[in-house]
């Protein structure tokens, strides 16, 4: 495999006269770039399709207009299915990068909007991401392409493609890997390879495999395998399963970012995570955190005073408005695209359950919203979004339905505010789901493993309308190693999820390797 892979550029300039098809048919074919395709993927028959051929998605994506002109430089090609269950017919397009650029399913496109315009799809879209965690000089590898504000090319300047053979019931492709942030010291040492294979029953065998070809020395220690963005407005809800293989509903998802509340390491769950169109929400208030602060130093002379409660501090749902320190209306309302001048800030008492400073907020705008009632007096005011459950160890910043004055009025030191969440109704059990199966990560201890591999999500700025999930591999990539993984992408009813995520949680797997560990790979004729 090794020696294969270094022939690559130079096999490329010949292959126009050794003949491109036959090559990359070879190359895509060997086993010894992806082994055998999984026990639960025999192969959809003759219900897989592909098309070479551009024809906008927009009447059903609805793209950013930002970007919109920029749809077809990003196509590469059609790969559909076709089943006689419309839950589980998808078109799925692959970019000229080798990522996922649009994902075309029942409810509608399940990649997220493109709404950067430094981003053209090559930031939410489903994709491999490699990168070395130095802080001084980090080096970032897409699995797409450059961000176009870097590279200052229009049309953006997507990964090389090196090979891509499409036929069957599956394609594959290889990809040259760009460092996404130019100019840079860095080089770019990886080819990505992926593969979709249609296992019919709207799943898809989704394979991925990084081979570290450079000659320096630079190791890769952090990974995206994928990263994606999922369409908000497409799949409003997520469900995680558990370690006994049933989903259950998140609620509080909260915005992506350094303290984002949903990182779970593999092995607590159950080996898959469900977007749903919409689920139901039991009315009933969830689990809510306090902030704890106590420290008085020369520059916080206020910091929180004991609750004056009798019983217990740690009592469900409920946190304190500390009276005569002013809520204040801040610019966050910006940032997540909420009504102007809407977002005030409270100042908690102290509660004896810390949580991380910085932590995310409680919902999305637009997906439900919190109210917030005053134990006392009855007194009622709602929050489409709590934006941070306790910044800088103290404050709670949320939208608010009446303004800081509002709040300060009726409310008195020692008050209570019970919170609920108000639901929806959801849309049922007729309807679809889509399904990460990413495993239950049992390679844990591996010797290329830093940490756990890990599940992650979060929401983002709404106008982007897409929500972050990605599965991270914390590992080492050295010069000659190659990272190979193996794991589904699922479109059916919701109801049938549970079921078809546990017969496949075992097949999903990852690992690392020395180039040649299977074999020498293949002799590769060229005339």
């Amino acid at each position: 495999m090794k020696k294969m892979i270094l022939l690559f550029l130079f096999v490329k300039l010949l292959s126009c006269f050794a003949g491109a098809d036959l090559l990359d048919d070879v190359l895509i074919s060997s086993n010894t770039v992806f082994p055998s395709n999984s026990t639960s993927c025999s192969g959809a028959g003759t219900s897989t399709t592909f098309s070479h051929v551009f024809s906008s998605t927009n009447s059903i994506s609805n793209w950013a207009a930002v970007n919109l002109p920029y749809e077809a430089n990003a196509f590469e090609i059609d790969m559909t299915h076709t089943d006689i269950n419309q839950a589980r017919n998808w078109t799925l397009r692959i970019g000229k990068g080798g990522q996922i650029v649009s994902f075309i399913v029942k409810p509608g496109e399940s990649i997220a909007n493109q709404a950067n315009g430094k981003a053209i799809w090559n930031d939410l879209v489903q994709q491999m991401v490699a990168v070395t965690t130095e802080e001084s000089n980090p080096s970032f590898i897409h699995g797409s392409g450059v961000y176009a504000n870097d590279a200052d090319t229009l049309p953006p300047f997507y990964n090389p493609k090196l090979a891509m053979k499409c036929d069957g019931n599956e394609c594959g492709i290889i990809n040259w890997g760009q460092q996404a942030h130019v100019p840079t010291p860095h080089y770019s040492p990886l080819l990505f390879y992926s593969r979709y294979r249609d296992c019919g029953e709207g799943i898809i065998q989704y394979d991925m495999a990084l081979y570290h070809f450079g000659q320096n020395q630079q190791e890769f220690n952090y990974f995206n395998t994928p990263w994606t963005g999922v369409r908000t407005s497409t799949f409003k809800d997520i469900l995680l399963s558990n370690t006994s293989g049933a989903l259950n509903t998140v609620n509080n998802l909260g915005s992506w970012g350094a303290d984002s509340p949903h990182i779970h390491n593999l092995d607590t769950t159950g080996g898959f995570t469900t977007f749903a169109e919409e689920v139901a929400k039991a009315g009933d208030p969830y689990e809510f955190p306090f902030c704890i602060d106590t420290t008085v130093t020369d520059t916080n002379d206020n910091a929180n005073t004991p609750c004056l409660q009798e019983e217990d501090l740690n009592v469900r749902f409920e946190l304190v408005v500390q009276q005569n320190w002013k809520t204040t209306q801040t610019n966050h309302w910006e940032t997540y695209n909420l009504p102007p001048e809407s977002t005030v800030r409270m100042k908690l008492c102290n509660l004896p359950v810390p949580i991380k400073l910085g932590a995310a907020g409680w919902g999305r705008p637009g997906s439900g919203s919190v109210e917030l009632t005053n134990n006392r007096t009855n007194y009622t005011f709602t929050s489409i979004y709590v934006i941070h459950f306790c910044w800088a160890g103290k404050w709670t910043y949320l939208h608010s339905s009446v303004n800081a004055s509002t709040i300060n009025d009726n409310f008195k030191d020692g008050d209570k505010i019970l919170i609920k969440y108000i639901g929806t109704d959801g849309k049922g059990d007729n309807q679809n789901g889509l399904t990460f199966v990413h495993g239950k990560g049992v390679e844990w201890k591996e010797d290329w493993q830093r940490a756990k591999s890990r599940v992650r999500f979060g929401t983002t700025n709404s106008l982007r309308d897409g929500t972050v999930f990605t599965t991270n591999m914390i590992g080492q990539l050295k010069r000659g190693d190659v990272y190979n993984s193996r794991k589904f992408i699922i479109t059916d009813s919701l109801s049938n999820m549970e079921k078809v995520g546990n017969r496949l949680k075992d097949e999903a797997f990852e690992e690392v390797f020395d180039a040649g560990f299977y074999g020498a790979g293949e002799v590769i004729t060229l005339w």
